[in-house]
């Protein structure tokens, strides 16, 4: 039995490490692309769109430890539709391209936060790990493809979502119940101001700040290796909480925080010097990605480090959502999304400056957060019986 259990583990973290590497190499090759600048933009907005279901597993309709359906309200599915519509017009006004572009990644962002919530919610963490590989590995795979008949970024990227769509269908969709009370405008718009913090910077970046806006999006996306280890690491802990099942182990969560600040600054060493690489790889793609990123190592410990926070307020952000509801965390939300837009149209000198204002919103965050929790476990008469 444990040999069984160890062999899972070792398939667990050999995936996740696979997946990141079939990530990084999505990266350093559509980096190249012209219209990079502009696939940054749209694919940030299909992020932060999308984000209005961020907090879809905690409607899911449960049947036999197998989630059969949803609920959520019409009058969200509607405004759902509106949005997406609209910047889908606005794209496609520009360039026809750029609106199937948009489209497509809605669609298969939704997949991926559906399937990778429902995997989260049934605590199935190594299917989910499975199903990430899957995709990554694909989605660079097509990418070389179509690039041998293609030099368009964003046909390139229309074709390659369409396929991974059809593949999900064909192998991964099943008929979900849906109900008419649960999900409401009220909390997707939360959640999605909430997250949006995570994507907003990236457009504002690519639109008033183009010279540096490639750079930012290349060192932030190395950075988010922390939101994957994040994700993993705090996997048990988030299941806990949104499962209201058990108390969480303080002790472990703060060996985990201290960990991940380990592999942060030994990691920071590697991208400094991970320029190296070209003694012993002539990939040109490749070469060049880790020349830009290595000139980055403080930026990366910056917004590794700011993920790492961000990672921290997510369980606090469940905690006050599973026990006390969502009513109080959009004061933080729209505090915290105003007080990056504001500084980032006023105080960006270079792209440290970005990163060190992304950092800044996060400690922010999760300050107000810690109060918060605080707060309402004072003065909510709604209390859980175990403590957290």
């Amino acid at each position: 039995m444990n040999i069984e259990i160890n062999k899972i583990n070792l398939k667990y973290y050999l995936y996740s490490i696979l997946a990141i590497f079939f990530q990084f190499l999505y990266l350093a090759y559509l980096k190249d692309f012209d219209g990079f600048n502009k696939y940054i933009e749209i694919f940030s907005l299909s992020v932060i769109v999308i984000g209005l279901f961020g907090s879809i597993q905690f409607y899911f309709i449960k049947e036999k430890n197998q989630v059969i359906g949803l609920k959520i309200k019409k009058n969200f599915i509607a405004f759902f539709l509106v949005i997406v519509l609209t910047s889908f017009f606005y794209y496609s006004y520009q360039k026809l391209e750029f609106g199937l572009f948009y489209l497509s990644s809605i669609i298969l962002s939704l997949i991926l936060l559906f399937q990778g919530a429902v995997y989260a919610n049934l605590n199935y963490t190594f299917f989910n790990t499975k199903f990430i590989l899957l995709i990554s590995s694909i989605k660079f795979l097509l990418l070389i493809f179509f690039s041998i008949f293609l030099n368009n970024i964003f046909l390139i990227l229309i074709y390659s979502n369409l396929i991974l769509i059809l593949l999900w269908i064909i192998f991964y969709y099943k008929n979900v119940l849906f109900e008419k009370e649960g999900y409401s405008i009220f909390s997707a718009t939360n959640t999605m101001i909430g997250g949006s913090i995570s994507s907003v910077d990236k457009i504002i970046v690519s639109n008033f700040y183009q010279n540096i806006s490639v750079n930012y999006y290349l060192i932030f996306r190395v950075s988010a290796i922390l939101q994957i280890l994040g994700e993993i690491i705090f996997r048990n802990e988030r299941f806990q909480i949104t499962s209201k099942m058990s108390k969480l182990n303080f002790k472990i969560v703060f060996f985990k925080i201290i960990s991940l600040s380990l592999f942060i600054i030994t990691s920071s060493y590697l991208i400094k010097f991970s320029y190296l690489i070209n003694n012993v790889l002539n990939i040109e793609f490749i070469n060049e990605f880790f020349k830009i990123v290595s000139k980055y190592q403080f930026e990366y410990i910056v917004i590794a480090f700011s993920i790492l926070i961000n990672s921290i307020s997510g369980l606090f952000y469940d905690y006050i959502y599973s026990f006390f509801g969502n009513k109080n965390l959009i004061f933080i939300n729209i505090l915290s999304f105003c007080l990056l837009i504001g500084l980032l149209l006023n105080f960006v000198n270079d792209l440290t400056s970005i990163c060190l204002i992304f950092f800044s919103i996060q400690s922010i965050t999760v300050i107000l957060l810690i109060f918060l929790t605080l707060y309402v476990k004072r003065n909510e008469r709604k209390f859980f019986s175990k403590k957290l």
